[in-house]
This record gives C-alpha cells, sequence and structure tokens, in this order.
C-alpha cells in the first residue's frame, strides 16, 4: 500500500490494493499473478483497472477443507472528478470461473456520480 496520506496515480492506486488484499485475504501464504492493468474511462471518467489471479496455498486449501484453489480479483479505481478517487472491486473464485468473461461488461456498466 503507499504510505498514509500519500497520493498516487490511479495506476499506483489499483495496484497497491490489489497486492494488498492478495497478501492479506486469502490465507496463509497465497501467490498471485497480476493478469492486467490497464488505464481506461469508466462513464467518461479516467480509471485504471488491475485484473490478478490469486492462488490458495494448497496446505491451506486442504486443511480448511476448501473447495476454491483460485480466485480472480479485479480493482477499478475511478477518478470521480470531486478530488476524490472510488474504488470498485469484485472477487470470483474458480469454482463459478463462468462469472469472470461477465466482468468487462460489469466494470463498463459503472456509473460515477
Amino acid at each position: 500500500m503507499l504510505p498514509p496520506g500519500q497520493n498516487g496515480t490511479l495506476r499506483e492506486l489499483s495496484e497497491a490494493i490489489s497486492a494488498s488484499l492478495a497478501k492479506t485475504d486469502y490465507g496463509t501464504n497465497p501467490t498471485s499473478t497480476q493478469d492486467s492493468s490497464a488505464d481506461t474511462t469508466i462513464d467518461g471518467r479516467p480509471a485504471h483497472v488491475v485484473q490478478t489471479t490469486i492462488t490458495l496455498n494448497p496446505t491451506y486449501v486442504k486443511t480448511s477443507k476448501l473447495k476454491v484453489t483460485k480466485e480472480r480479483l479485479w480493482i477499478a479505481v475511478i477518478d470521480s472528478g470531486n478530488g476524490l478517487d472510488a474504488v470498485w472491486y469484485v472477487t470470483i473464485p474458480d469454482i463459478v470461473s463462468n462469472l469472470w468473461a461477465d466482468v468487462p461488461a460489469v466494470i463498463r456498466s459503472i456509473t460515477v456520480s
């Protein structure tokens, strides 16, 4: 993460949030791969979207009796135009990986108000 009080670019913010979530929210010793990181616009506003695949530690999966072994994480940081950035994110586990293809359309449907 960026140090408290430090502003960053949309890219820096989205990548820092993605990295932080990947390290802290998926059990012990998950691994992550950044699949994409791209500037874009969302509802006409500048934005940056990061997609990350997180692989859970197999030992953690087994001891926790999980069915999930991977998740995909999308982070969108959007310049809301009022001096504050908005953050939208979603994670979808591999047990419903058929939904992964729907995420880009969902991101395009975001309305900034």
